[in-house]
């Protein structure tokens, strides 16, 4: 990882913690590159997307009163793997089985990337929770990607801090249904009474229940460049 000295910590925002801990919050973005990309190559350029996004370079913390914070401190390196790709429809079942591994909120970044590769064709599969993203923000990490990858040695310049998500920047037509928002203040209300807090092996046990459970798969649809042009 590229360094960035300035410590950074924030708390975690209601509307951020919502999604905290949560088994099927997994955004995907796949990458399809025609000819020959190494892990080294691959290592080096997530390096330097994660010197320009500050989301990549944090991890989870609770305090005492069970509050979670994002910081920059004590973390770990984002994962990044290669698995000799075998044919062209390998990274679905590859992204559904990797979907099912757990986030390691309070080590590590909570995204981790996947070279399938051959000599001539491979995918670079990013896993990201949405804690610290969304489609379109993975879109632009997506672009940063290709960049440093295409030219390793043009300048990258690390982005604004990201604002924290709460009502103040929330779109107006996004909004909780009345009868959820009463059966959420019940729960707040039985909550404070008795707490109940869940660490990293409750989230572990979740997660694996979770996807015991889900029906999940992925269905490739793929675009020609006209039809993606507006």
């Amino acid at each position: 990882m590229n360094e960035n000295k300035a410590h950074y910590v924030r708390k975690v925002t209601s509307f951020e913690r919502m999604l905290s801990y949560a088994p099927f919050a997994v955004v995907t973005m796949v990458l399809r590159i025609n000819g020959d990309i190494t892990l080294e190559q691959l290592t080096e350029a997530v390096g330097r997307v994660q010197a320009r996004h500050l989301n990549l370079r944090v991890r989870l913390e609770k305090d005492k009163e069970n509050n979670l914070w994002f910081t920059t401190e004590n973390v770990k390196d984002i994962p990044v793997e290669e698995v000799t790709r075998e044919d062209k429809d390998q990274w679905l079942n590859y992204h559904v089985e990797a979907s099912k591994v757990p986030f390691e909120f309070e080590e590590r970044p909570a995204i981790r990337f996947y070279l399938l590769k051959s000599q001539k064709t491979s995918e670079i599969i990013i896993l990201c929770h949405h804690l610290i993203c969304d489609g379109l923000s993975l879109a632009y990490l997506a672009r940063d990607l290709m960049t440093c990858l295409g030219n390793p040695e043009q300048k990258i310049e690390a982005l604004p801090d990201p604002a924290p998500i709460n009502l103040d920047n929330m779109p107006k037509d996004v909004g909780i249904n009345p009868i959820a928002k009463y059966f959420i203040n019940r729960i707040n209300q039985q909550w404070s009474k008795e707490p109940v807090a869940f660490d990293m092996e409750d989230y572990r046990c979740i997660n694996e229940a979770y996807w015991d459970q889900a029906q999940h798969r992925a269905i490739s649809i793929e675009l020609t460049e006209p039809e993606t042009q507006r």
